[in-house]
């Protein structure tokens, strides 16, 4: 899966992520597991 598949899902909500202050997504290793 590429880098904007995972924005994506983070953007639609199907992955629990979050924005760092740079514009970054950052996933936690728990979530990403959950997911």
């Amino acid at each position: 899966m590429s880098p904007a598949t995972v924005a994506n899902w983070i953007d639609q909500g199907h992955l629990k992520g979050h924005r760092t202050p740079t514009g970054r997504r950052r996933v936690e290793a728990a979530d990403l597991v959950e997911f």
